[in-house]
């Protein structure tokens, strides 16, 4: 079920929450997304948004992925207020890398395109607010949101024979949607880490990642400061970090992957 209600325009925000669906919408209203007039109807979709995904037998961390007109930009910037609420105005601020992050920085840089990628159910459709079960592997329990760890990124960097991530991806989501009608799976982006982790902190969670770099699946590999790199999230005490990866083959570099309805089978229920 999309969830329809949010008001893309500024609103304060309330106080914190520690429950999934709480945390969500807090969130959602720290974006400017919800305010007096829409909150309960918000709640109510969200509610049954993440409701349905459970009942699916869908398990992992739940959060309402949002149309890309709240760019990552804008997420960070919520991120980086919160921080400093709960930390103090002395913490640094989020890092970002900006000859690859900020469009229009270098030839190289991602442009808002690039930075908007949902899936490929979803390509060239508009598409509302949803929710998405974040899935956690379970052969990596210190970095569950990693996935296809120790695997090069692309054939970049890949050795004859050796399966990349981009592939072990595909793989999974082939496997994946073939035994679950009307879902889907694809990689988690970027943007989504940082709604995330506002999430994490409302609810007074560790941040996704204590160690580990997630490359972004979505993105397509960019040469910027004479590199050939591909952007990635890493977090640890509480910072994040946009970054970039030149994709080889290490223990602590992973993708994200995430699993939601179908948008036909969303909108149908």
């Amino acid at each position: 079920m999309p969830i329809t209600s949010l008001q893309f325009e500024s609103a304060p925000p309330q106080p914190s929450v520690s429950d999934d669906i709480g945390a969500n919408v807090q969130m959602l209203e720290m974006l400017g997304l919800v305010n007096d007039a829409n909150r309960e109807a918000v709640v109510e979709e969200v509610t049954v948004d993440f409701q349905g995904l459970q009942e699916r037998g869908v398990a992992g961390e739940k959060l309402v992925a949002i149309p890309p007109r709240v760019s990552l930009a804008t997420r960070v910037l919520v991120l980086n207020g919160l921080n400093k609420a709960h930390h103090g105005e002395e913490f640094p601020d989020t890092y970002v890398y900006s000859p690859l992050w900020v469009p229009g920085t270098e030839a190289g840089s991602y442009d808002e395109e690039d930075l908007s990628k949902l899936g490929p159910e979803y390509d060239g459709k508009k598409w509302d607010a949803h929710g998405r079960v974040i899935i956690p592997n379970p052969e990596s329990r210190e970095e569950p949101i990693l996935h296809h760890l120790g695997k090069p990124y692309d054939d970049k960097y890949a050795r004859e024979g050796e399966e990349t991530q981009l592939a072990a991806l595909a793989a999974q989501k082939e496997a994946f949607e073939a035994e679950h009608s009307g879902l889907n799976l694809n990689a988690l982006p970027a943007r989504d880490v940082a709604s995330l982790a506002i999430v994490r902190l409302i609810k007074g969670e560790k941040f996704p990642m204590e160690w580990g770099f997630m490359r972004d699946a979505t993105l397509p590999r960019r040469t910027v400061g004479g590199d050939s790199i591909v952007g990635g999230v890493y977090s640890s005490d509480g910072l994040l970090e946009l970054a970039g990866s030149r994709g080889g083959s290490y223990s602590r570099a992973g993708v994200g992957v995430w699993v939601g309805q179908n948008p036909s089978e969303a909108q149908a229920s």
